[in-house]
């Protein structure tokens, strides 16, 4: 299967998000291969690589927007990175929900249990500096994942969320 395939494929699921892997093994290319075709596409915006090995899907209706929504892909970003499932959306910025983005950059928060993902891969060398590495270190739960306009901080809590009596469904 071609790759701009499978992103079509995906597309018509309406899965939005994939990773390396999938794409590997669905395609049956290499990795490199598969680097080079997603490197291709992020140059016609029909992909976007949030992570190493996480990549968003941006359709056709999408490509005018800076980023796309993350109600699109927060939660295959979270299983992605705590492969145990547990993680929760800590935070939205209301106001970009409803309208008022343009007044301030807005960070989204994803709190996992556990981070299954090493930090290493969450930037390219390029864009793994000093700054970046100090902030992790000193707050030790917490990694900021900034890719162009996708600000998400990433929290590793094993004590979040708290028990609850009901517990909160999946895909809420």
């Amino acid at each position: 299967m071609k790759f701009i395939d499978f992103i079509e494929n995906k597309i018509a699921r309406n899965e939005l998000t994939f990773t390396l892997d999938e794409a590997k093994n669905t395609c049956g290319q290499s990795a490199s291969d598969i680097k080079k075709e997603i490197e291709f596409h992020k140059e016609k915006k029909h992909v976007f690589p949030l992570l190493e090995d996480f990549c968003l899907i941006i359709r056709e209706e999408d490509k005018d927007f800076v980023q796309m929504d993350i109600c699109n892909y927060i939660e295959d970003l979270g299983r992605f990175l705590d492969k145990n499932g547990n993680y929760y959306v800590s935070m939205l910025g209301a106001s970009d929900l409803h309208g008022a983005s343009h007044h301030a950059v807005f960070v989204d928060f994803l709190t996992v249990d556990e981070l299954n993902y090493p930090f290493s891969k969450f930037y390219k060398k390029e864009e793994f500096n000093d700054k970046i590495r100090r902030q992790y270190e000193r707050k030790n739960n917490r990694i900021p994942l900034h890719k162009g306009y996708y600000r998400t901080h990433i929290m590793v809590n094993q004590y979040f969320p708290p028990k609850r009596e009901v517990p909160i469904p999946p895909k809420t």
